[in-house]
């Protein structure tokens, strides 16, 4: 969520009543702060407002002027003469990333009489986190994606997404692109990227000298100490079976395997109305399976890898309140 908007609105609402009243002058307004949600600033997390900002208003060989960003990130120009004008951000450890403004046909900004323009900036803050990644006998672990993602003020981590770098071939990671903050570092930590085959490790967060997160100012680079992974979990194809109502096989069917409903496996069905889910040993997955008409069904409970049988039916029905279990095909 933008802070400050009750200032800004209030800003733009006193512009408003100027003009209406014949007294409005010429300005250029706008707000700045922290791109601290990866590239997704409109959003509900917290995108932090940045105080002490310098922004230049310039037009070439005729106008400049500069101010400094208040404590909510608005900044505000008044008596401007109508012209084209470019506006530049700059804070140390910051680079700027223009999001918004009025712009003609040159990417200028146009200030028209008795107007006003607005532009609007995030500035992006390259932070880096590096380490080595080892696996359960402190062996380097080349190959595998170590995530940075951003913990909020009430320990929650953000939603949207998370930094990745992968390990070299020896172990060493580095994920960068970080504003400041604190972060949770660790492999399989974004609920998006659920354990798969090919990252066969559980949800592992770093934990070093007691601390579990890795806090950051602006611009910082940080080495932190190694990241040790679990043992990898077992892989195991898991056969399941769709039928229709009627029991006949469901070929072309879609099979969903799914942890904290993000998709960790998806097939369709052959001919025979198979389809090989790739699953690891020990994680709880629900499945569930449609087909062209429409038809679902949604496996209750959730399967487990290990503690199963390894084919399972699933039978398709009309309506998808209609539950049944599943029932697991002897051998």
């Amino acid at each position: 969520m933008m802070l400050g908007g009750e200032k800004w609105y209030a800003s733009d609402l006193a512009w408003l009543r100027r003009y209406r009243d014949g007294k409005a002058t010429p300005s250029v307004t706008g707000r700045i702060w922290e791109d601290a949600n990866f590239g997704y600033p409109f959003t509900f997390e917290e995108t932090p407002a940045l105080a002490g900002v310098n922004i230049t208003l310039s037009s070439p060989g005729r106008f400049k002027r500069s101010t400094r960003t208040d404590s909510v990130g608005s900044y505000q120009f008044d008596d401007v003469p109508p012209s084209t004008y470019t506006v530049d951000a700059s804070l140390p450890s910051y680079e700027q990333h223009l999001l918004e403004m009025y712009r003609n046909s040159q990417g200028e900004m146009e200030v028209p009489r008795n107007g006003c323009a607005f532009a609007v900036f995030d500035m992006v803050a390259n932070g880096v986190v590096e380490g080595l990644l080892l696996d359960h006998k402190g062996r380097p672990l080349p190959n595998v994606p170590v995530q940075a993602v951003r913990v909020w003020k009430d320990g929650k981590l953000a939603e949207f997404g998370a930094k990745k770098g992968l390990s070299d071939a020896w172990g060493k990671f580095r994920v960068e692109g970080l504003p400041s903050g604190d972060f949770e570092v660790g492999v399989n930590l974004d609920k998006r990227d659920p354990p798969v085959p090919d990252v066969p490790y559980p949800r592992t967060r770093w934990n070093g000298n007691g601390q579990s997160r890795v806090h950051l100012v602006a611009g910082e680079h940080k080495w932190i100490s190694p990241l040790i992974l679990p043992a990898p979990l077992t892989a195991h194809v898991v056969l399941v079976e769709v039928r229709d109502p009627d029991g006949r096989s469901a070929h072309h069917a879609s099979v969903g395997a799914y942890i904290d409903g993000q998709i960790a496996d998806f097939l369709e069905t052959d001919a025979q109305g198979i389809a090989h889910l790739n699953l690891l040993e020990g994680i709880e997955y629900k499945l569930d399976a449609d087909d062209a008409a429409g038809r679902s069904q949604s496996q209750i409970p959730k399967y487990k890898t290990g503690l199963r049988p390894k084919k399972l039916i699933i039978r398709l029905e009309k309506r998808p309140s209609d539950v049944s279990p599943l029932a697991p095909v002897a051998k």
